[in-house]
This record gives structure tokens, sequence and C-alpha cells, in this order.
């Protein structure tokens, strides 16, 4: 006779992932206590309160899958993950307070589409990724991510799969994808996957980056001290008050190559700082040039995973800080690049204060999403360079520009041997020639960044 616990296991290890998932939410404990939203969360979702429907803080990201491919596994696979991840199971809704906080979605986790685009037609295939990504959200009703299968042949498909950037930021695109693959791997292999546990709730993690009060005093006090006397924007060429610049915009691809990004990356190393700081270094530069601005102001995103429990916790853990740089005398290199690197590393270093908080410090809280800058730089988390994982051969898909947040913005992707970069950019604030410029003074800075000084 069989024990009834024996078959209880037997009849959970039979359960799909999407059964799993449904079971583990209905079971989990009620919250003790509202979770409320972390101040950059706030300030997206205030956002989404005076423009419903935008979709500026869409967080998309899509893969080429060429080969056999499982779309069941597929399916399973992102089930999985929104059993394993709390974030994946929530939306936003007021309490009584009218107040926003974290609270589960009342239907299925999972938003999953498939869909066909016959005859290997690119054209369509884009339309079809860029429509998944512009597709607004529900924050009330949630989910608040979706992913979408786009079947161009029977051995060729796009997986897109857009978060909202309340409850992801460039960190989850990376770890999400990962871990996918590890469970779309084991569930195309009839294997349950076996990914480590999380080391805390979602819940833990968001209060493990709470700073605490002194901290955020000291912090604060520092950027009064470097925002002292900065320029409110940077003149860009293309840029007139009177153009009524709206949020539509357009962007820029390009790459910098395996000799131009081992010039650049030796010069960093050789001057103790980030790849990062490097290329935005080139970019201030070219910004210099074209505005005659010595003194420069930029933003950038800062991924506030210190905390243990946030590490493999998908979630909205970023803060947006300033980076000013003063740039030394055109010319000087080793300058021009100690000074940036020193500027990315003191702003990371003082990442703990809500930018709003930083942004009322220094009176610019009336300004919105141009708040201390116009132009901000970005580093982003995914793998750039092609992948083979589960008989599948992956490649990063772009997709296209959906919104535009500032008048400028430098998406930077580091690969094994080359650096992909994307020009962000609202309409009217650079003309055509200034685009193309942008790309050949970048290129021909990295390779020069390598050659001995002279």
């Amino acid at each position: 006779m069989t024990r009834p616990e024996t078959d209880l296991r037997a009849r959970l290890a039979r359960l799909t992932p999407q059964q799993r998932a449904a079971l583990k939410a209905r079971l989990a404990p009620p919250p003790e206590e509202e979770l409320p939203l972390s101040p950059a969360q706030f300030g997206i979702w205030l956002f989404e309160q005076l423009q419903p429907g935008s979709t500026a803080y869409h967080n998309p990201a899509a893969v080429r899958l060429r080969g056999r491919l499982d779309a069941d596994a597929v399916r399973e696979a992102l089930w999985y993950e929104a059993g394993r991840h709390e974030a994946l199971r929530c939306r936003v809704v007021e309490n009584d307070e009218g107040l926003p906080v974290h609270a589960p979605v009342d239907g299925d986790a999972v938003d999953f589409t498939v869909t066909e685009v016959p005859g290997a037609d690119e054209a369509a295939l884009l339309r079809a990724v860029t429509a998944s990504a512009r597709r607004p959200f529900d924050l009330e009703r949630g989910p608040l991510w979706r992913a979408a299968l786009i079947r161009a042949a029977p051995d060729d498909h796009v997986l897109v799969v857009t978060f909202h950037h309340l409850i992801s930021d460039g960190w989850t695109l990376g770890l999400f994808l990962r871990e996918f693959l590890a469970a779309y791997g084991a569930l195309s292999a009839g294997r349950t996957p076996a990914l480590p546990p999380l080391p805390a709730s979602y819940a833990d993690a968001v209060r493990a980056v709470r700073t605490p009060a002194a901290r955020r005093a000291e912090s604060l006090r520092h950027w009064k001290e470097v925002l002292a006397g900065a320029p409110t924007a940077i003149a860009l060429p293309g840029r007139r008050p009177s153009d009524g610049i709206g949020r539509q915009g357009g962007s820029v691809v390009f790459t910098l190559d395996a000799a131009e990004t081992a010039g650049l990356r030796a010069a960093c190393r050789a001057r103790g700082i980030s790849l990062f700081s490097g290329v935005t270094a080139l970019f201030l530069d070219w910004l210099r040039r074209h505005t005659g601005q010595n003194d420069l102001v930029v933003t950038t995103a800062v991924a506030d995973r210190r905390a243990p429990e946030t590490q493999q916790t998908i979630g909205c853990f970023l803060n947006t800080v300033p980076v000013r740089v003063r740039l030394p005398e055109e010319g000087d290199r080793d300058a021009l690049l100690g000074r940036t690197g020193a500027a990315v590393a003191d702003a990371v270093a003082h990442a703990d204060v809500p930018f709003g908080e930083i942004c009322a410090a220094v009176g610019q809280a009336s300004r919105g999403e141009d708040a201390i800058s116009n132009v901000m730089v970005l580093h982003a988390n995914v793998d750039d360079d092609e992948q083979r994982a589960a008989g599948l051969r992956l490649t990063r898909y772009p997709v296209p520009l959906i919104a535009s947040k500032h008048d400028l913005g430098l998406l930077i992707t580091p690969g094994r041997d080359r650096i992909r970069c994307e020009l962000e950019y609202r309409e009217g604030v650079l003309a055509e020639d200034h685009l193309a410029d942008v790309v050949r003074a970048l290129s021909a800075a990295a390779a020069a960044a390598g050659a001995p000084d002279v």
C-alpha cells in the first residue's frame, strides 16, 4: 500500500512548471505588511499616472533562436521563472491611503503568445517584435511582464521578453535570460530545472536596499557639493528650445570593432578604470567639441545589487545618479580618461540617495526626466555575443527604440572583443551630420586611445 506522503511527493513531481507556479502562489502566506514601492519605483509609478499608457518605462530584450525549438518547453520555462521570482507575479495597486504598493496578480502570472511571420519576412518580423515591446501594461491588473515567441521559419524564432521597469532593471535582463536558458535546457531534455534556491524573498530584497538615514544624509551633502554651480543642461548642437521637442525619437547603432575595442580596453586597464568609463570619456569629449562646454553633467543608472539578497532576484533595484566631469584641455587623453573614471566611480559610491532627493536638493525637482541633465549614458547587462545552448544558436535581436526619455542617450553593451553602442535621441536634438560624426569620432578616438602617447 502506497504511503500518503510518498504518493503526494510523486504527484508534486509530475506537476508542470506552470502548475507549480500556480500552486506556490496559492499556498504563499499573505504578507505581514504592505510592501511599498522604493523611491525609484515610486518615480516610475508617478510618471505612469501622469502619462498613462506610456511605453517610456518598458524594458524589452529579444534573442534570435536558430535551431530546433520546443515551444512547449519555452512556455514551461517561462512559468518556471514566474514561480521562482515573486516580482513576476506582482502588480501595483493603491492602498486605502492612495499610496502605491505591491500586490499579487489575481490571474495568470505569464502573458505568453506565439505568432508566425511566414516567408522569412525580416520587415514583418521587426514589426512583430516592436508591437510586442510597445503594447502597454495595465499596472493594476498585471502581470508587469510578457513574452512573445515569433516564428520566422521552423528553425528560426525570436523570443521577445518585455518587462515594466517597475519590476525590472538592466541587471534583470541578463539574469532572466541566463535562468530561462538553463530552465529551457532542462525541460526540453525532459528534466526538471534544478536552479539553486533564491537566498531571500522579493520583499526581503526590496527592504535590503533601503539606505540608513544617516548614510543618505551624508551622500546628499556630497551631491550638493558635487553639483554646486553645475550647468543644468548640455546645449546640444541641433537643439532649439522653441522646437517643442516631444518624446518621439530614433536611434543609431554602431560597433567599435575588435582593434578599436582592444585599444580602448588596454588604455582603460592601464589607468585602472572601467571600459564603460572609457567609452563615456570619448562621448563627453565629442559633446565638448560640439557644444563648447568643458563642464559637463550626464546621468547614468546604477544597479544597487550590493546586498546579497538582491544578487539573484528579479526586480527594480536601481538608482539614477549624476556624473559631473570638468574636462581637461582638448588632446589630453590621460586626464580625460582619468577624470571621467574618477567621476563615474564617485557617482557609483554615492548611489544610495534616491535621484528625486538629489534633484530636490539642487532645485531641479520640477524638471522631470531631464532634471540634472538632458543626456544619459547607460551600461547594458545583456550578453551581446553569440551563444549556444540546448542545441540552439542564440544572438541578440535589437529591439527598436520605443520612446526617448532624454534628449540624448548612449547605451553601451560590451562584448568579448567588440562594443555595441546605441545612440538614442529625441527628434530635433541632432542633425544627420552630427549623428554620422559621433560614430566616426568615437571609432577614431577608441582606436587612438590604445596608441602610445606622443
